[in-house]
């Protein structure tokens, strides 16, 4: 959450390449270090013969979860974009640099919050309420009539982020088979890098054809769709949990 600010400060500031380099950086270490961690690698599972029983399946439900996750990487790739365009016209350019810290301060107060955190609820509610609060305040960005507005709403709308990405997190830990966790886990990030490119491009079309600020509206359009996609993926999960609990009272 908070790359983007200091990647474009870094590009702005010392190098245009200095962001990526640092970037690469510390992805680079990151890995080694993961590389080298034991302390949480799961033992190692016994081969299975032709007549061990089927792996288990992912749920299906993760799929809507994902989606949801792509939403929230197309809230990401738009804002990014859109945030730029609207500093770069303003003739602040480097208030871009602003925008995206506000958003990323934002998401990472309610995530420090959130997570340590007892919320009330199951996975399943925690998930819906995070995704209406989602749709409802990041849209809000589209109404700013200046540059300090947008930095205050891109605040509030970085506090309405975290939460459905740490409930949809809780979710697919709550409903995924033991065995096969640290996977499902790996596909709702896979979510939101795919819709960040779908963010960022669709928003760089609409900022050409109409305008700095309307890459906003694909910012307000990929939340709203994403509170949409956690009511499908809520109600779902919840007809299969109540056909599940009917078939085994049979």
């Amino acid at each position: 959450m908070v790359a983007p600010p200091i990647v474009t400060l870094l590009a702005s500031l010392v190098h245009p390449a200095a962001g990526v380099l640092v970037g690469l950086g510390i992805g680079v270490a990151g890995g080694v270090a993961l590389l080298v961690q034991t302390g949480t690698q799961p033992p190692l599972a016994p081969a299975r013969s032709a007549a061990s029983p089927a792996r288990e399946r992912l749920p299906l439900g993760l799929v809507g979860i994902v989606a949801v996750f792509a939403t929230i990487g197309g809230v990401f790739g738009s804002f990014n974009v859109a945030a730029i365009a609207t500093a770069e016209a303003s003739g602040a350019g480097a208030a871009s640099g602003l925008l995206l810290s506000a958003y990323s301060i934002g998401s990472v107060l309610t995530g420090v919050v959130v997570g340590a955190a007892r919320l009330p609820g199951g996975p399943r509610s925690r998930f819906l309420v995070a995704g209406a609060v989602f749709g409802v305040v990041v849209p809000v960005l589209v109404l700013a009539g200046s540059l300090p507005v947008l930095i205050a709403l891109a605040f509030v709308a970085g506090l309405a982020t975290s939460p459905l990405l740490i409930t949809g997190s809780s979710l697919v830990e709550s409903i995924a088979p033991r065995r096969r966790l640290t996977e499902a886990l790996a596909w709702p990030p896979t979510g939101v890098a795919l819709g960040a490119t779908a963010g960022s491009t669709l928003s760089g079309l609409a900022v050409e054809a109409l305008g700095p600020q309307s890459g906003f509206l694909v910012t307000a359009g990929s939340a709203a769709l994403g509170a949409v996609l956690t009511l499908a993926t809520v109600l779902f999960l919840r007809g299969r949990a109540a056909s599940a609990d009917a078939g085994s009272t049979r």
